[in-house]
């Protein structure tokens, strides 16, 4: 079984018949809940619209269990905590600079140097022509 709590300021919104989304006030943290039965209780929606709006986060703190058969879900809003049921619990935490962390590839000086005289050939009139030519007597050679 994982478990996974999150505290903050969060609002509760439908999306389609059977579908929810919960999601953080301040951050890009959210928990779409798929294959509700049943209602849910007034004290944890927030007025229609996709935006969460300042006043409107009611809930502060959300508990995922995923369990063998289905995932819980427990909300607390004002105090009150309440059990849901959904068919599937997805969730999603934004990584702050995961892409930073990433080795991405750099060109060399004479690389850069070569694709900065092809791009500025390309403009040419005919270049792109005489390219295509070059590119193909060097792949005959190959």
């Amino acid at each position: 079984m994982n478990q996974l709590i999150w505290r903050g300021a969060f609002s509760l919104s439908p999306r389609t018949p059977g579908q929810w989304v919960l999601r953080e006030k301040d951050g890009g943290r959210e928990l779409w809940l798929g294959g509700m039965r049943g209602e849910i209780p007034a004290a944890l929606l927030t007025p229609p619209g996709d935006a969460v709006r300042s006043g409107t986060a009611c809930i502060d703190e959300a508990e995922v269990r995923w369990e063998p058969l289905a995932p819980r879900v427990g909300l607390v809003a004002a105090g009150t905590r309440v059990e849901l049921h959904p068919a599937a619990a997805f969730a999603h935490e934004p990584l702050p600079g995961l892409y930073a962390n990433l080795p991405l590839a750099t060109l060399d000086a004479r690389t850069r140097r070569f694709w900065r005289r092809i791009f500025l050939l390309v403009r040419i009139p005919g270049a792109s022509a005489l390219l295509r030519y070059i590119a193909r007597r060097a792949r005959a050679r190959a």
